[in-house]
């Protein structure tokens, strides 16, 4: 059986354990022999795979420089494998391959590589020369999540194992580079919370300490499910746009993020309008204000497309969550101040009335006009007549209970 030569064993270059690809690159970044798999950023430790190529086995970008035999690689072989020599792409192929690492650890979606390789351009390399790689792909990491908070950059640096101080000079030296100093691709400024927390204090809306809490989870909870591309200009615009009413503004706002989807759906546009309408319905009168104001708005939104109806039904569920909690407070206090007020001017108009009858003529009481009857009665009796004459003061008071009594007796009295 024949046997390959051993100079084509030896020429053939080793292959990437993850995606088998054989365009690997020394890493001229690492401390030790590593290689690193251009086509998907996997890093191949040193060892086996270069034993198969000697010729790699020297460390650092000296080997690399040095042409000829017992130099390291020189351009020629380079070439010859489909290896490229540039030690910018070596970096930036590792920062990719440390960002990944990063993110799987952390148990999060890796990031679009096209907007890492954007960052990661000449001039951005340039600027972070001499900085630590790790540092930096924990740094991009951090820019490009959601979550910006200081947990969130605590969380990424037990990962990699640096300086919390040291991290966080790395964050301010990239927001400082293109393109994160560009206002076009500016990463999210900080979590739902504080952004729900920085505009209640802007707009100085008044609730309580309970309300104020709830407001914030009930808008965390709704935004966690939505693409918040861009939050804070969106809800800048809804309190500007609505008062200061911060729910009316998460909801509005909640909405309005659905909407994102360009394509057009009119069954599922009448749906979700149906459903808020019934949703709405189903709550007291008292928030039909917060109904008539979600129901216009609803009017205006584009319609959603089928892979936004999940999201709509989620969000319909919470606006009926929200429609019934007692965060609304604002909208019952209102109606309850307006029942109040009519009560109070129902009040005074009784009194008015009552004040202007006694203002009139003063009118005996039925039992005055009953004795004054009973004393006419009197009158026309004979002196010697005794019929009347046994009633003693508690037949008085019962004879003079009722005027249909009082009839009654005046009709048997002899009145001569």
């Amino acid at each position: 059986m024949a046997t390959p030569s051993s100079s084509s064993v030896e020429n053939e270059p080793p292959s990437c354990p993850e995606c088998k690809s054989r365009n690997l690159v020394k890493d001229a970044c690492a401390s030790e022999d590593m290689l690193v798999c251009h086509n998907c950023g996997h890093i191949v430790e040193a060892g086996s795979l270069c034993n198969q190529l000697p010729s790699l086995q020297s460390s650092g970008m000296e080997g690399m420089r040095q042409t000829g035999a017992g130099g390291g690689s020189s351009r020629a072989e380079m070439a010859k494998y489909g290896w490229p020599s540039n030690y910018e792409h070596q970096r930036k192929t590792r920062l990719i391959s440390q960002i990944n690492k990063i993110c799987n650890h952390l148990g999060v979606k890796n990031h679009d590589k096209s907007i890492v390789l954007d960052s990661l351009k000449h001039s951005f390399m340039v600027d972070l020369k001499g900085l630590n790689d790790t540092g930096i792909a924990a740094a991009l990491v951090f820019l490009l999540a959601s979550d910006q908070s200081l947990d969130s950059l605590r969380k990424i640096n037990e990962v990699v194992g640096l300086k919390e101080k040291q991290l966080r000079k790395l964050v301010k030296k990239i927001k400082s580079l293109p393109p994160f100093s560009d206002t076009v691709i500016t990463p999210k400024k900080s979590t739902v919370q504080d952004v729900v927390i920085d505009y209640i204090d802007k707009y100085s809306i008044e609730m309580d300490t309970e309300t104020r809490k709830e407001c914030i989870s009930t808008a965390s909870s709704m935004f966690e499910l939505l693409l918040n591309t861009d939050l804070q200009k969106s809800l800048e615009k809804c309190l500007a746009s609505h008062g200061s009413s911060l729910l009316s503004a998460i909801l509005l706002l909640s909405v309005d993020h659905i909407s994102k989807a360009k394509l057009h759906n009119d069954k599922l546009y009448k749906e979700f309008s149906e459903k808020l309408d019934a949703k709405s319905r189903s709550v007291s009168t008292n928030s039909s204000s917060v109904r008539r104001r979600l129901l216009h708005l609803a009017k205006k939104i584009p319609s959603l497309s089928d892979d936004h109806e999940l999201k709509m039904l989620t969000i319909t569920k919470y606006l009926s969550t929200i429609l019934q909690n007692k965060a609304y407070l604002t909208a019952e206090k209102r109606v309850s101040d307006h029942e109040k007020k009519e009560e109070m001017l129902a009040r005074e108009k009784e009194e008015e009335a009552a004040g202007q009858s006694q203002s009139l003529p003063c009118q005996p009481s039925p039992r005055e006009q009953s004795r004054f009857l009973y004393a006419s009665a009197s009158s026309w009796v004979d002196d010697d007549d005794d019929s009347l004459s046994d009633l003693d003061d508690d037949d008085i008071e019962q004879y003079l209970a009722t005027t249909d009594e009082i009839e009654d007796k005046k009709k048997m009295m002899p009145l001569d």
